[in-house]
């Protein structure tokens, strides 16, 4: 086990704690409207949770701690803003405009057969009036802030206030770094940037603020009844050693030819993201999948950009990539670092993440499937939108209902066919330079033998 900061025992009651108010809050939440405070208080915990899930499970150096780290402050400052006396009188009443403007933003262009299209543009349009109207009660903080601007923004309910400053306004300079290095790990970026000394420093910080945050609070009342984890879900955490050990072969027979190399490491993250991916299924934390998902797409999106050679796909250096550039898109390149992505693939630096995961999905996938009465393709994009706006701790778990929280196989099977197609599209490219037959296959069987458990979910 991991040695963290705290003691075990203090990770424990804290884990407990969190546990007993995400139970009541989750119960609480189909019965009332949760005030803005619980419901800070619950994206909290739906964060929280997971995280430790993974620090108890020795896997803390996943990358989705790393998300997990950010939506956690993010929920953690708009909990603190509302101790401010102008914050508390308008933003905290427009959590659920700022649920419905985020919402019509994932189905602009995509529908599916679950959502009521007519009304979600309705509410849009009774939402863009009120922070229309909340921007001129809010002059003060929001003096020069465009609708469009606030509209276009991850957390609306700002009404344009500086997040970052808000950070170290309440929070203090430690989370701000912790904030701004989650945001640029979890995005595309050079293998040599992924340190888990991170990981370790911040879970440290980050379960400390939890627990001063926890013990404020108390609550008593329902617990919601939980689900029977059902056996094929057992099985999957089994199935997936085989297909671990034979990843974690793969990238050893790669750094012995190459050394460290991007493509090494990358698959090393999906391994460790494979792992949060099976610790929520077991602990049925069926809206950490569904955040998960963005984290894995973006990740074998960027290692098959990779793919056209082995030489590319081997050799790739980001500071080499860089000197090929001319000053101008060198300048580009440096700034997207940190709204953006660092990515391999020079050809997508005019474009937005989500242009690049969709031509991804459009150039890999059959169109044939039906889910949700959407093409495979769509499906794809449409969980890819939804997964991004529930990274964040924004108050959109908080508000979405009982359909966001129960299990999405058809997610779990898109995520398992993903992998699928990029081992073996890497060991087809490495061919003639390492010979993967032997760890292909035993992957390949794996995945096979998860896909028919997860069939059974």
């Amino acid at each position: 086990m991991i040695k963290a900061f705290l003691k075990q025992d203090t990770l424990r009651d804290l884990y407990e704690k969190l546990d007993l108010y995400h139970d009541s809050l989750e119960a609480a939440k189909t019965q009332e409207e949760l005030s803005f405070r619980d419901s800070m208080i619950y994206e909290v915990t739906c964060f929280a949770l997971p995280m430790l899930d993974d620090y108890f499970a020795d896997n803390l150096f996943s990358m989705a701690n790393y998300q997990r780290y950010r939506s956690i402050i993010e929920a953690c400052t708009l909990l603190s803003l509302d101790s401010d006396p102008d914050f508390h009188k308008v933003n905290s009443n427009l959590l659920e405009t700022n649920f419905n403007i985020l919402r019509n933003g994932i189905y602009s262009d995509i529908i599916p057969n679950y959502i009521d299209e007519k009304e979600l543009r309705k509410k849009y349009e009774i939402a863009k009036e009120l922070i229309e109207f909340s921007l001129e009660k809010d002059r003060y903080h929001s003096a020069g802030v465009s609708l469009e601007k606030v509209l276009s923004q991850k957390f609306p309910i700002l009404l344009g206030r500086s997040f970052l400053e808000s950070i170290r306004f309440f929070l203090g300079y430690i989370y701000e770094n912790i904030y701004i290095r989650s945001g640029e790990m979890i995005h595309l970026i050079d293998y040599r940037d992924l340190s888990d000394k991170y990981s370790l420093t911040f879970f440290n910080d980050v379960t400390r603020m939890l627990i001063g945050l926890i013990n404020q609070y108390e609550w008593n009342r329902e617990i919601k009844t939980r689900e029977k984890l059902p056996n094929s879900a057992r099985q999957v955490k089994k199935v997936c050693l085989n297909e671990f050990f034979a990843v974690e072969s793969t990238i050893l027979k790669i750094e012995n030819k190459c050394g460290k190399c991007f493509v090494s490491k990358a698959l090393s993250e999906l391994i460790k993201l494979e792992k949060s991916v099976c610790n929520s299924l077991l602990k049925m934390r069926y809206y950490d999948l569904n955040s998960l998902f963005k984290v894995a797409l973006e990740w074998i999106v960027n290692v098959d950009s990779l793919t056209d050679s082995s030489s590319h796909l081997i050799n790739f250096n980001f500071d080499a990539e860089i000197s090929k550039l001319g000053k101008v898109e060198r300048e580009f390149k440096f700034a997207s670092m940190k709204r953006n992505l660092i990515t391999p693939n020079l050809n997508w630096q005019n474009k937005s993440l989500v242009e690049i995961v969709d031509g991804f999905i459009d150039s890999s996938k059959k169109n044939v499937k039906k889910y949700c009465g959407l093409s495979n393709k769509d499906y794809i994009k449409v969980k890819y939108r939804e997964a991004k706006a529930i990274s964040h701790g924004n108050g959109y778990l908080a508000l979405l209902d009982e359909s966001g929280y129960a299990l999405d196989k058809e997610l779990l099977l898109n995520i398992n066919d993903l992998l699928k197609e990029t081992i073996s599209k890497l060991s087809r490219v490495l061919s003639s330079e390492i010979d993967l037959t032997v760890e292909e296959q035993i992957i390949i069987e794996a995945l096979n033998q998860k896909y028919t458990l997860l069939m059974k979910l």
